[in-house]
């Protein structure tokens, strides 16, 4: 094994040690910006989606909403 293995690695540990925690520390003083940032960016990728849904909805709803008022109306009679 090589003497100048063991400390070498410790130092390297320490240093991540010390950038994770600080990372760490980071991320929980500015989650409320990236919570707000991740939410942006999912609402903008499933905005196609959403409306994809309601062209293919409109018609069907259309069709509903016609069918509805003309038995309503032929209710009346």
């Amino acid at each position: 094994m090589n003497a100048h293995w063991a400390p070498s690695s410790f130092v390297h540990v320490i240093g991540l040690t010390v950038l994770a925690w600080m990372a760490g520390a980071g991320l929980v003083k500015h989650s409320g910006k990236i919570a707000r940032f991740g939410k942006n960016v999912v609402l903008f990728i499933a905005a196609p989606f959403v409306g994809l849904v309601y062209v293919i909805a409109f018609p069907f709803v259309g069709v509903a909403v016609l069918a509805w008022m003309g038995a309503r109306t032929l209710m009346k009679r």
